[in-house]
């Protein structure tokens, strides 16, 4: 495939229905910076989409709701 015109490989993660997203995309990221540093020179490794920003953008509109509620 091709990302930002470049060659790339994709590895799509589907989390599990229990599982919680945001946890499971922080594990992502962490093994993410492992794997970067054995890549040879040249080479990134990278998540290109994260569909969890919705969920932390929402959650801290409730908070700043509430926040302001109370």
């Amino acid at each position: 495939m091709r990302f930002s015109g470049e060659r790339a490989v994709f590895m799509g993660i589907w989390a599990l229905p229990n599982a919680n997203s945001l946890d499971v995309v922080k594990a992502v990221r962490k093994e993410m910076a492992i794997i970067q540093k054995d890549l040879p020179t040249g080479l990134q490794a990278r998540v290109a989409y994260d569909a969890t920003k919705y969920i932390s953008d929402a959650l801290h509109e409730v908070v700043k709701t509430l926040i302001i509620t109370l």
